[in-house]
């Protein structure tokens, strides 16, 4: 098929361009590239998000504050229907994935078509479109943000990115008027799954000018409207991620206030992360899924070659729009959307492969172009050309698949994820500190034991051994150590994230469990001041009042929880049963007077005064 896509003898159909067979071809290549993702397990901050947030099953309260809505509404369509089957989320994180692919090969196909090109790409432009899709959609780099439940916010905001474009290609070109509207929508759509969508509208306007119109005075003359409302949501999107930025981002991780790095140092940082990403997508082995011990770059000699190199393609990219406007639009592609995360704004968490979702369609389109320019140097026939090249993709294409099939294995369960990252990345205390919260979560102490003390051993900026090694300390009955240890990582740490609320409640219980229940009532005080509307934190501050003597007070506080969860007492009471038995035994010095306390505030909310 291939052959005839090349071919004199093309039918007239095809030499307009269109070939049948690549949408099926590339539906059939995600399904079997994924086809063992299914029933892969909810990791890192699928807990956060899905499994353990406290208000999954109440849509208004999850929602409220929301910065990334649209896969905050996919997660609870999700639970509704499937609860915390994961088969249900895969799915759709596949379903979003190969629609991506599917509307990145209609645009390339549709680019390749237009009267700038002057009909060069007329018989070829389904195959190299199709060749382009086939290589982005089965890379394993590309399943972080699809077999890693949370991270469809990427694939989401990629899918609707990549619409965006079509839509106004097709508004643009002689369609209806009402693909603008679709444009529009769909940037909203792409600005409500994930942030990284501020790269759009830049992109936009080059494309628009390279591609489509003659002149900006053209551009400015037809499109205005549109542009407007394509600008006001980038307003919209910009104006919280600046203020984030300017205030710290403690709750993100995010900002240029935060202590991991200055924007200097990040930006020095990000070039040899760029070239990894880069090598990864040339030769995709040693993937990793926490990049959390990258070293952060504290002067210019630590990374001066990568830097220059990084510098280098980023300049020549300038260069060549000015030169030759097609291939520097897509050199300023893979630098556009990937400038959020890996500039000068710094994050907690200086790589992540999910951020190269859109910035590895440059690579495909290089990766396709290059083997077309070498295969034409060569001087082979046309229709041994077009045979050489589909056997070249056939090759390519399997082999990334086969690479994409092992790496969905390593997200089997948490532990494999996890001792899979900790084998990648042997400097890493962050998968370390995930195994051992395995295993306190099922009372395998010595095994938590034996990864808190790996994760000891490796430099741990941001204390995340010291969060195991608290209720480690706390669940085998060393209390007085725990309590001390908790108060110094609250005292230093950035809230919210690595577990921040939950080394809060944390410590109130162990406070409880020493009779210290004024400074267990003043820590969970603190920690409604962060986050009131949760339930929870409210029925615990009704059992450490409850303890001191503050019956009212307790009370009220009891009523507050009710009043945000109706619930709260019939969970309560299941906790404190839970506690009451648990593995542990009963004899715990932690878990008895959880229990107690527990039992205790859930007949307050119950309105039981006795």
């Amino acid at each position: 098929m291939t052959a005839e896509l090349t071919d004199s003898t093309l039918t007239p159909t095809l030499r307009r361009g269109v070939w049948p067979k690549a949408i099926p071809l590339l539906v059939l290549a995600g399904l079997l590239a994924y086809s063992n993702s299914f029933t892969k397990a909810f990791i890192l901050d699928d807990v956060v998000w899905i499994t353990g947030h406290p208000h999954i099953d109440d849509a208004r309260k999850y929602m409220q504050g929301s910065n990334r809505p649209l896969m905050q509404a996919s997660i609870l369509l999700n639970h509704r229907f499937g609860k915390f089957n994961p088969v249900g989320y895969h799915a759709l994180n596949l379903a979003v994935h190969i629609l991506a692919g599917l509307t990145l090969y209609s645009l390339v196909r549709r680019v390749l078509l237009q009267p700038r090109f002057a009909g060069r790409y007329d018989d070829s432009a389904p195959f190299l479109a199709f060749a382009i899709a086939l290589l982005w959609l089965v890379h394993p780099l590309q399943t972080q943000a699809v077999t890693y439940i949370i991270q469809r916010c990427e694939s989401m905001m990629g899918l609707f990115f990549l619409l965006t474009f079509y839509a106004w290609l097709r508004g643009a070109t002689g369609g209806s008027l009402f693909w603008y509207p679709i444009a529009v929508a769909s940037y909203l759509l792409s600005a409500w799954s994930k942030e990284v969508a501020v790269a759009l509208p830049p992109l936009l306007i080059i494309f628009d000018r390279i591609f489509l119109a003659t002149s900006w005075r053209e551009l400015v003359r037809k499109r205005w409207m549109p542009y407007l409302a394509i600008f006001a949501i980038w307003a919209m999107l910009l104006e919280p991620s600046f203020r984030v930025a300017q205030g710290g981002g403690t709750d993100a991780g995010v900002g240029f206030g935060i202590e991991s790095a200055t924007p200097r140092q990040y930006l020095m940082t990000e070039a040899g992360v760029i070239l990894h990403y880069l090598r990864l997508s040339v030769w995709p082995v040693g993937q990793a899924l926490d990049y959390f011990d990258w070293p952060i770059a504290k002067s210019f000699a630590e990374v001066w070659p990568q830097f220059l190199v990084v510098t280098g393609l980023f300049l020549t990219s300038v260069a060549l729009l000015f030169l030759r406007p097609a291939a520097g639009f897509v050199g300023f592609w893979f630098f556009a959307i990937l400038a959020p995360t890996s500039s000068v704004m710094p994050i907690i968490d200086p790589a992540f492969e999910h951020r190269m979702y859109l910035s590895l369609a440059s690579v495909a389109v290089l990766a396709v172009f290059g083997v077309r320019a070498v295969l034409l140097a060569a001087g082979l026939p046309e229709r041994r050309r077009a045979i050489v090249s589909a056997s070249l993709l056939a090759v390519a294409a399997t082999a990334l698949m086969v690479l994409t099939f092992a790496r969905n294995e390593t997200y089997s369960t948490g532990i494999t994820a996890y001792e899979h990252a900790a084998t990648a990345r042997p400097n890493n205390p962050r998968p370390l500190g995930s195994l051992a919260a395995h295993y306190l979560n099922t009372a395998e102490y010595d095994k938590a034991d034996y990864y808190i003390q790996q994760a000891e051993a490796l430099p741990d900026p941001y204390g995340l051994a010291p969060r195991q090694r608290a209720p480690w300390l706390m669940v085998t009955g060393k209390l007085a150590e725990s309590e001390k240890l908790q108060q110094q990582i609250i005292e230093r740490s950035i809230y919210h994230h690595h577990g921040g609320p939950t080394m809060y409640k944390n410590l109130a219980w162990t406070r409880m469990a020493l009779g210290k229940y004024d400074g267990a009532a003043e820590i969970l005080r603190e920690l409604i001041k962060r986050q009131a509307n949760v339930a929870e934190y409210h029925i615990a501050l009704a059992a450490a009042l409850f303890a001191t003597g503050r019956v009212d007070e307790a009370r009220a506080a009891a009523a507050e929880a009710v009043r945000l969860n109706p619930d709260i007492a019939h969970a309560s009471a299941i906790e404190a049963r839970a506690y009451a038995v648990a593995p542990e035994s009963p004899s715990s010095p932690f878990f008895v007077p959880r229990a107690q306390w527990t039992a205790a505030a859930a007949c307050m909310a119950d309105g039981d005064r006795d």
